[in-house]
C-alpha cells in the first residue's frame, strides 16, 4: 500500500486485514507513504501480489510509479487509490486491475479484493501446453500478448519469447480464457495488452500492432468496452 496519507494507510490496512482474515487467508500487509522505498521493496524481493496506489503522492504521481512497478514486475495486480477519476482510462495503459474512488467503502473494497484475489488464483492455474520440434513448453495465458497465423503454422507472442504452435487458430480459440478475442482471421488478442485503439488498429503494450477486422470489429469493440468497465467496477 501506498499513500501520503498516514491515517487513510491505518484505516486501510485495517479494512484488507479483516476482510482477509474473513477469507480465512494469510497476508503480509506492507504500507509506504514514501514511492521510493516501495519501488526499492519491489525491485529487491519481487513478491507483491497486490498494490494499492494511491495516484497523487505529494510531488510524485503516483501512475508513474505504478508504471515502474508494472515493469519491474507484470505479474502484480495494481489498483489505484484516487479521489478523481482522471487516470481510470490511462490506467489502462500499465494494465491497471482496478480503480477505487477515495473515500473507500469498506463492501466496495471486499468486492474489489475478492476479485483480484480470485484472478490471482486464476492466473496462476491457467496456462496451456504447446509441443513443438524445438519441446515441450508450458506457457501461462497471462504472459500470451497474442496469437497469429504463421505459414500454416501459427505464432504465440509472449512477454518472453515467441513460440511456433501447430495447432489452428481455432483449436487455440478453445482453450484460452474471457480475456482473449479473435479481432481477425489471422489474429487472436489478450485484452490486458491492449494500449490502444484507432481506426482498424491494435496498439499493444509490446509495441505490436495488429488488426482488426471488419467483419470482427463490432464484436471486438464490444468484447473491449466491457473489458475496460471491469476497472471501474
Amino acid at each position: 500500500m501506498c499513500d501520503d496519507q498516514e491515517e487513510f494507510l491505518i484505516n486501510l490496512r485495517n479494512s484488507l486485514t479483516e476482510i482477509l482474515a474473513e477469507l480465512n487467508l494469510e497476508s503480509y500487509l506492507l504500507s509506504f507513504t514514501d514511492p521510493d522505498l516501495i519501488l526499492g521493496y519491489i525491485k529487491e524481493y519481487l513478491d507483491a501480489d497486490i498494490v494499492f496506489m494511491d495516484i497523487l503522492l505529494g510531488k510524485k504521481n503516483g501512475y508513474e510509479v505504478a508504471k515502474q512497478i508494472s515493469r519491474i514486475a507484470p505479474k502484480t495486480k495494481i489498483i489505484f487509490l484516487s479521489s478523481t477519476s482522471a487516470y481510470a482510462i490511462k490506467g489502462y495503459d500499465i494494465k491497471v486491475t482496478r480503480y477505487l474512488m477515495k473515500p473507500v467503502k469498506r463492501e466496495r473494497l471486499s468486492c474489489v479484493l475478492k476479485d483480484v484475489i480470485s484472478e490471482l488464483q486464476y492466473n496462476n492455474n491457467s496456462y496451456i501446453v504447446e509441443r513443438n520440434d524445438q519441446g515441450i513448453h508450458k506457457i501461462f495465458l497471462d504472459e500470451i500478448i497474442y496469437i497469429e497465423t504463421c505459414k500454416r503454422n501459427t505464432l504465440i507472442h509472449t512477454t518472453y519469447e515467441n513460440y511456433i504452435s501447430y495447432r489452428s487458430m481455432k483449436e487455440h480459440e478453445s482453450r484460452l480464457n474471457k480475456n482473449f478475442i479473435r479481432c481477425h482471421s489471422s489474429y487472436i488478442v489478450n485484452m490486458e495488452f491492449v494500449k490502444d485503439y484507432q481506426s482498424y488498429e491494435l496498439y499493444l503494450l509490446n509495441s505490436d500492432t495488429i488488426l482488426v477486422s471488419k467483419n470482427r470489429r463490432k464484436d471486438f469493440l464490444y468484447a473491449l468496452t466491457k473489458f475496460y468497465g471491469k476497472m471501474l467496477k
